[in-house]
């Protein structure tokens, strides 16, 4: 019955009324977004910035302080390379002192290290 009743009515909306409201509610979104989009940069452009000396030196101050971390990670991994190579020099001057004993009970002629000159 519902159908039926709805089937028989029939609703005409002109198409020229749609379109001109339609094409206005557009323009009014538009105008409202040109607005929104002006204050947007209107703010951003005089809103207020710290002066530029201030950022330049905060700047300045973190590169600093990150140059300082660099140095002292390059000297401690400097102290780090002369501690294992003063071990190690020491390691090998055992291994060459052992080697040169042993040939020595064999009976070997060794050439002499630096050590024993």
């Amino acid at each position: 019955m519902i159908k039926g009743i709805l089937a028989q009515t029939t609703i005409d909306i002109p198409l020229d009324a749609t379109t001109k409201s339609l094409v206005g509610l557009l323009g009014v979104l538009t105008i409202a977004l040109m607005v929104l989009m002006f204050w947007y940069y209107a703010r951003k452009l005089f809103g207020k910035h710290p002066p530029l000396h201030e950022e330049l030196q905060a700047v300045r101050k973190e590169f600093h302080d990150g140059d300082e971390k660099l140095d002292q990670k390059i000297e401690d991994l400097r102290l780090e390379a002369r501690r294992s190579e003063s071990s190690m020099h020491k390691k090998l001057n055992g291994i060459a002192r052992n080697t040169y004993l042993i040939a020595g009970k064999l009976g070997v002629k060794t050439i002499p290290t630096a050590d024993e000159e």
